[in-house]
């Protein structure tokens, strides 16, 4: 008899605890969204200004120690360099680039992307290497899907659209297909921004209405930044890729401010939603890169190049247009 009780008293404490957690978690989730969807004043030019200041700072203090040879960080910092015309970080831009550049290494396409850092007398050989490369089924099977399509976006050489995911990528669902995606959350993201250099480059196969599909990707990335309030490296590019693809009107103010307001002290962005910050070098984070949305995890308290460059190239575009 008594072991029934206590088993039944044992049993009443975990099923309060469980509800006790849901309605923590669920009264969480929704103090975030409410803050991502407040009304907020846009963030000032001097707001965007020491935003970008900041993070400039950070990658020189960084630049020995990147650890990212991903192609699209150093065309991020070249494109907040052209919008700036500030060439403080053009040096780590250069080694970037150099680091690609490598005759073994398939990502030698970054002449593709760089061709101001090669020299001009071999730059022809240099793009017949680059589209061979391009044009190998074998090759471009193992490239990650935004990179096809970049690819193609830049050289529009019409023999890569049958290519790897190239033909499934001018569908509106392809991130739906499950190739692609699994519970990842920069698929849609990174959709766009392939089709961002078809677009810009006038390269949309004909028969392709490349402006909807655009559109309707932005719809589906504002609606993410709408119900998913993390300030997460993912967030960052959400913002960052409607920015880039002309929907600057549909950036609420307050998705502006988190971006700058999560801006760490170290002066980078670190790749996760920081709920609290430890004494010893540790924090409370949630979300990104394996980690749980609804569960926190214990982290460094640390910025990397992938999430800093992208807010990096957000304030410089806000800059660009407070001035322009």
């Amino acid at each position: 008899m008594l072991k029934k009780t206590v088993f039944k008293r044992v049993l009443l404490v975990l099923t309060v605890t469980i509800i006790c957690l849901v309605a923590l978690d669920q009264f969480g989730q929704q103090v975030l969204l409410s803050r991502n969807n407040a009304d907020a004043e846009y963030p000032s030019q001097s707001d965007y200004r020491e935003s970008y200041e900041r993070s400039v700072q950070w990658l020189i203090s960084n630049q020995d120690n990147l650890g990212d040879d991903n192609i699209w960080l150093s065309w991020m910092v070249q494109e907040a360099i052209r919008l700036t015309g500030d060439e403080r970080a053009v040096p780590i831009v250069q080694k970037g680039v150099h680091r690609l550049q490598s005759e073994q290494n398939p990502k030698a396409l970054s002449f593709l992307f760089f061709p101001e850092y090669y020299d001009p007398a071999t730059q022809e050989d240099k793009l017949q290497a680059a589209l061979k490369f391009s044009l190998n089924y074998y090759w471009i099977n193992f490239r990650k899907h935004y990179e096809q399509m970049a690819l193609y976006g830049v050289t529009g050489d019409t023999r890569m659209l049958p290519l790897g995911s190239i033909p499934e990528q001018f569908d509106i669902g392809f991130c739906e297909l499950g190739k692609e995606l699994i519970e990842n959350k920069a698929c849609t993201t990174h959709h766009l921004l392939g089709l961002m250099f078809v677009e810009r480059n006038g390269n949309c196969p004909e028969g392709i209405d490349c402006k909807t599909l655009i559109a309707e990707l932005q719809d589906h990335i504002v609606g993410q930044l709408e119900t998913r309030p993390l300030v997460e490296d993912v967030y960052l590019q959400r913002v960052l890729m409607l920015l880039l693809t002309g929907a600057e009107e549909r950036v609420k103010p307050v998705w502006l401010r988190r971006v700058l307001d999560y801006q760490f002290k170290d002066n980078g962005w670190m790749n996760y939603h920081l709920l609290w910050q430890l004494s010893d070098g540790m924090c409370i984070g949630l979300g990104s890169h394996g980690r749980s949305d609804r569960i926190p995890s214990l982290v460094r308290c640390r910025s990397n190049f992938h999430t800093t460059a992208q807010g990096m190239l957000i304030s410089a575009y806000m800059l660009n247009e407070e001035s322009g």
